[in-house]
């Protein structure tokens, strides 16, 4: 029994939570926001099935999601109804998005007309294909980490804090984990007065010293989706660049979402 205690209290501080003691005064900023940039930056593709989960003041809706993504701008998004049937698609090129429903299809200018707030009008704030493929990379949108931007540094819960300023305001607030650099929580204030708040957990190795979060999660005042990745998620595979066609049928997955598109 004695033997039985102590493999479980060995077990017990092995999984826990690792931190280290972080002195501020040994801190050289520029070569934290050097880690921390390249840290978030570590996923360039993706590939496998999302739970997803969308949340407005007036409807929460769930779904299973194929989900292929790759720097820049590529885009596979695929709503899995029941029995494995499509619900609809948002394919980004490169060039142009389209979004695929039963009952029509649209196509958009990348830079200047795709607004994800076509589907759910709710957002507060518009969202591009550029700002769906940070997210499901498990990054920040772009222009978060202004190196021209001044800079505060402080520690708080065992995490790096680093606080944009911009004309003295504050911009954006990060929480790094400080073993890894990691982006682990968000606040970010958005034109028309809006603030977002990301989180990403459950963190996986993909070597290298990088890691991809599982979980994502972004909140807009009242409006929120969730990011949960199964385990099999392939990371910085190479994918078949015809996935990013309009023309590719809708998704047969019947068996458990196998080989998504082989």
């Amino acid at each position: 029994m004695r033997r039985f205690i102590l493999i479980a209290v060995l077990l017990l501080f092995s999984c826990a939570k690792k931190t280290v003691e972080i002195d501020l005064g040994r801190i050289n900023l520029p070569e934290v926001l050097t880690k921390v940039k390249k840290a978030n930056e570590g996923a360039r593709s993706i590939k496998g099935i999302a739970s997803i989960t969308i949340k407005t003041p007036y409807r929460s809706v769930s779904f299973k999601q194929v989900t292929i993504v790759e720097e820049s701008n590529l885009l596979h998004l695929e709503a899995i109804a029941p029995f494995g049937r499509s619900a609809g698609m948002i394919i980004s090129d490169g060039k142009k998005t389209y979004v695929i429903l039963p009952e029509e299809k649209r196509v958009y200018d990348n830079f200047k007309e795709f607004d994800f707030s076509y589907i759910y009008p709710d957002l507060p704030v518009k969202i591009t294909i550029n700002n769906l493929v940070n997210l499901l990379l498990g990054r920040l949108p772009e222009g978060q980490m202004n190196e021209d931007s001044e800079v505060q540094l402080s520690v708080k819960s065992n995490h790096i804090i680093l606080t944009f300023l911009n004309s003295g305001k504050e911009d954006s607030v990060l929480w790094v984990n400080p073993i890894n650099y990691r982006i682990e929580k968000a606040k970010i204030n958005l034109q028309g007065g809006v603030q977002a708040n990301c989180e990403f957990k459950d963190f996986k190795d993909i070597g290298s010293g990088a890691s991809f979060p599982k979980k994502i999660e972004l909140k807009l005042d009242k409006f929120s989706i969730s990011v949960k990745y199964d385990d099999e998620v392939e990371i910085n595979g190479d994918l078949d660049k015809n996935l990013f066609k309009p023309n590719q049928p809708l998704a047969r997955i019947e068996k458990q979402f196998q080989n998504l598109y082989n």
